[in-house]
């Protein structure tokens, strides 16, 4: 009967010390929820696990990338720091680009004020400045969400959002905002060989007095498998630019249905050989307002001439002196 005791001692020790891991390994990849409270951009080198942390998105982001497991961040940005009912977050030029090296979701609905069916409240800003390639960087394994956020930036940032090799993420109801003309051939979002992204239902507009260059959405590289939806693109050279392709099969699958693109050159801008490239367009892309691609420049008596088409009807004229 002793011998029985012990056994059954020993059993459930075992089972406590077996349950003791599975709470321990449970919470260790539990879902994480970092909250951002200020509008200010906090310096990449603080503390961000000192109690007097700012805790700003850049903080959030940078929690997310330090925790082994997927995360969200959410907005409670005190009602007083509104300007004119939006959140403006002015990064630093100094501070750098933002990089997200896990998995996380980015919800700008989360901040008070909110109202679905409007405009984001929460605007990501940047000064025109130093340039860099990418504001915000996805470099994770995939399994991102960026949504309901508002971007309002000089044209000197490019790519916005950039998504190198990172699957399975999902841009929704964002509104991108660019207030000069883009430099550099690049786009607003731009996926470099990343499959099985999803960008949908987001809002582009580059500048209202002039065509913002190059591409509202740029897929290139091994990306594949992509669904391009429900995006209004507005005053863009190229609307949705591909130029996807496979090592295997040469080719990219991804699908464009019921985009408005309007006041562009360009719509879908996709390599001439239909042989090489596979690109579905479903349902209806409304494509309305457009101009035709500018004249190529023409040559005559020692006068370089050139004539572009540019928004509602304008013609712009250039004229320059030429020596060979």
């Amino acid at each position: 009967m002793q011998y029985y005791f012990r056994f059954n001692r020993l059993y459930f020790s075992k089972l406590a010390t077996l349950a003791l891991l599975l709470i321990v390994v449970s919470g260790a990849f539990a879902q994480q929820t970092f909250t951002v409270t200020t509008l200010q951009d906090s310096d990449p080198y603080q503390d961000i696990n000192s109690p007097s942390a700012v805790k700003s998105l850049r903080w959030a982001i940078q929690k997310a990338n330090a925790y082994n497991g997927s995360s969200n961040i959410v907005f409670n940005i005190d009602p007083s720091f509104a300007v004119n009912g939006k959140y403006p977050i002015v990064f630093d030029d100094e501070h750098g680009n933002i990089l997200i090296n896990k998995s996380v979701t980015i919800d700008g609905s989360t901040q008070p004020g909110f109202v679905a069916g409007q405009s984001p409240v929460v605007i990501l800003k940047k000064e025109e400045g130093n340039s860099y390639f990418g504001f915000i960087q996805l470099n994770s394994d995939g399994g991102c969400v960026i949504k309901n956020l508002g971007f309002e930036l000089p044209g000197d940032t490019y790519p916005i959002v950039f998504d190198v090799n990172s699957p399975n993420n999902q841009f929704f109801n964002n509104q991108f905002v660019i207030n000069t003309t883009m430099i550099g051939s690049c786009g607003v979002i731009q996926v470099y060989s990343a499959n099985n992204n999803i960008i949908e239902n987001n809002k582009f507009f580059g500048p209202s007095n002039a065509l913002t260059g190059y591409a509202a959405i740029l897929l290139y590289g091994e990306t594949k498998n992509t669904l391009v939806k429900d995006n209004l693109i507005k005053n863009f050279i190229v609307g949705i630019y591909d130029v996807s392709y496979t090592q295997q099969d040469y080719y990219a699958f991804n699908t464009y249905t019921k985009n408005i693109i309007t006041n562009s050159v360009e719509t879908y801008c996709v390599p001439s050989d239909p042989n090489s490239y596979c690109n579905t367009y479903n349902g209806t892309n409304t494509i309305m307002n457009n101009v035709p691609k500018p004249e190529i420049f023409t040559y005559s008596g020692g006068i370089l001439t050139g004539k572009a088409h540019v928004p509602f009807d304008v013609i712009e004229i250039f004229v320059a002196d030429y020596k060979d």
